[in-house]
């Protein structure tokens, strides 16, 4: 039994009607995937800046300039794996209320490099050894 010229239209209007808001939802969803993505990766690149800020030692002191590449791994800057960059300002006192040890407050900055935008900065706290 074959279905009419009608039939076929509206199974294909229906069916439009019911495609297309899901392809909008794909490329919201892909969005919030790259955004978690990144977030990740910012989280991984600021631990390992933590981690060289341990090697502080008094004010003044910078941590190296720093690349990464997409996965959060340390690499050679200026390769073509090098996706972010990470720079440190000098190590300042930091002033914290109620702490009786010496803090180092040092300004770091996370750039995306293909886009050149900022995607994190703030302030690692680290107690000299």
């Amino acid at each position: 039994m074959a279905m009419s010229l009608i039939e076929v239209a509206l199974v294909l209007g229906i069916i439009s009607f019911a495609v297309v808001p899901m392809v909008g939802l794909l490329a919201v969803g892909c969005q919030g995937y790259q955004s978690a993505v990144e977030k990740s990766v910012e989280a991984s690149i600021l631990q390992h800046v933590r981690g060289l800020g341990a090697s502080l030692r008094s004010e003044g002191d910078s941590l190296p300039l720093t690349s990464f590449t997409v996965d959060g791994m340390t690499t050679r800057t200026g390769t073509v794996d090098a996706i972010y960059s990470v720079s440190t300002d000098p190590a300042q006192k930091a002033i914290v209320t109620g702490q009786t040890m010496a803090t180092l407050a040092c300004h770091y900055h996370i750039v995306h490099l293909p886009s050149g935008k900022t995607n994190a900065s703030g302030v690692i706290h680290v107690t000299p050894r």
